[in-house]
């Protein structure tokens, strides 16, 4: 082990990293001051306005080791997102459409048996006319209107709180999560999960295109044409689907 007597004595000396210059030694450690090779300074800075820097990280064992201890910080590397798949993204529709489709039959029975029952019964006699070639069709009344005005809109309001609920608090519907997928925002490199706003904007989007049938058709086979894989809605809340 090194003693003090041993050190050789404060003073500028060839720059040990090698920089070409030369480094003022304190008698104990190297500071951080360097001047050209024969330059003067009137004084130099004193040791304790010197900031220590720690070692270079050595890869392998060792720096594992020091990770371990936490001498040395890790930070982990940014990967980047992989995006899902057009296939995936239907397959999980199709799940979340079969987890709901219980429940929502049932809520939907309860709450709308009168309009579904006089659907139903206005249904059966447009067919009879039609097949007997009568030209007084039954006409739809304003309240079987009404009822399925109602009856759409609950049950747009039901999968808009599924999915938001799903999407803003673990990432995903079922069905993504099922096919190992979530949703993120776009260019999101810590793939965090999306806030309420974001995943409320984009379950409503959605939910909306999906009333519209031809729009509705282009919003389902847009992911085809864009390498993010993104329907309208996605884009709008600038959010895309990725594989976990």
């Amino acid at each position: 082990m090194s003693t003090p007597s041993q050190m050789p004595p404060s003073g500028w000396y060839p720059d040990p990293a090698g920089s070409g210059d030369e480094r003022y030694w304190d008698g104990g450690t190297w500071s951080q001051v360097t001047r050209p090779v024969g330059g003067v300074y009137a004084q130099p800075v004193p040791p304790q306005q010197v900031t220590p820097q720690p070692p270079a990280p050595q890869y392998g064992s060792q720096f594992r080791q020091q990770q371990y201890e936490g001498r040395v910080p890790f930070t982990p590397m940014a990967r980047q997102p992989r995006i899902a798949g057009w296939w995936w993204r239907v397959l999980a529709a199709i799940i979340d459409s079969l987890i709901l489709l219980v429940p929502l039959s049932l809520l939907q029975n309860l709450l709308f048996q009168d309009t579904i029952l006089e659907f139903n019964a206005w249904s059966e006699r447009y067919l009879n006319a039609a097949l007997t070639g009568a030209t007084d069709l039954p006409v739809i009344t304003a309240g079987l209107i009404r009822g399925f005005l109602l009856y759409t809109l609950f049950t747009m309001a039901v999968w808009i709180v599924y999915r938001t609920l799903m999407v803003a608090r673990f990432g995903g519907t079922l069905g993504q999560l099922a096919c190992g997928m979530r949703v993120i925002i776009d260019g999101d490199q810590q793939m965090s999960i999306v806030s309420m706003r974001t995943s409320a904007v984009r379950a409503t989007l959605a939910m909306v295109f999906q009333q519209i049938p031809v729009f509705n058709l282009v919003n389902v086979l847009a992911p085809l044409f864009n390498k993010k894989v993104q329907t309208f809605h996605d884009m709008l809340a600038h959010t895309v689907v990725i594989r976990k």
